[in-house]
């Protein structure tokens, strides 16, 4: 998750950007809920700082695709269309999968090797009958342990900002023991290759993991993105 507490990096930036990584901070922790107004007053006392960054905040944001300028509402935080969801997993895969591949190429002399063991082990005694949180937090874990072993921050700051705020609660009601189950093997093959340090093997399956992932979201009845 991304804080949505100011640092001390924030408050180095412009007031614009440190309003627009507090908002952009609380959409994606699903504080403000999609279609929600965002009141310019409001956000000036949460963020402490002046209408004037705010307002820039929420262009920069509406230019990142999270922020939506709506007919008589104003700014809202926007909602994701299927088909902007099927192109966020596209370029995740690619993400991702590249992610893997430098993953596997660190591992020998990684300092994130001991986790990637760990969550090994976590994954071969992993319970898929277990509650819906526990399978999506362990699952959010485990791809964020391959971003960080890929020790890139640009690939770890785009896939941020690229996460949509309704996927986490879609995905939730999506997934059954036997898809988590899928997702399980799928987990353990990834990190057996990062593990062998075979770049094209773990990229090859990661890309194949967040394919199949996608295809659940292409398959999304509308009435569920409401």
């Amino acid at each position: 998750m991304i804080s949505t507490t100011m640092t001390s990096l924030d408050k180095e930036e412009s007031p614009a950007h440190r309003a627009a990584a507090f908002i952009r901070g609380a959409i994606l922790e699903a504080r403000f809920a999609p279609g929600q107004r965002l009141v310019e007053s409001e956000l000036s006392s949460l963020t402490g700082l002046g209408r004037g960054p705010v307002r820039e905040a929420l262009r920069l944001l509406t230019a990142e695709g999270l922020v939506a300028i709506e007919r008589n509402k104003g700014a809202v935080v926007a909602r994701a269309s299927k088909a902007m969801m099927v192109e966020v997993f596209e370029v995740r895969e690619l993400l991702e999968g590249l992610a893997a591949r430098r993953a596997a190429l660190r591992a020998a002399t990684s300092p994130h090797l001991e986790s990637i063991e760990r969550a090994l082990d976590e994954e071969s005694l992993r319970n898929v009958d277990d509650s819906g949180l526990i399978l999506m937090e362990a699952n959010e874990h485990l791809h964020q342990l391959v971003v960080d072993a890929a020790e890139s921050p640009v690939i770890e700051r785009v896939l941020v900002q690229m996460q949509l705020p309704e996927l986490s609660s879609i995905f939730f009601r999506l997934m059954s023991p036997t898809i988590w189950r899928h997702s399980r093997e799928d987990h353990i093959g990834i990190l057996n290759t990062i593990l062998k340090g075979d770049g094209e093997a773990a990229e090859q399956r990661m890309r194949a993991h967040v394919r199949r992932t996608a295809a659940l979201f292409a398959d999304l009845p509308d009435e569920l993105l409401r």
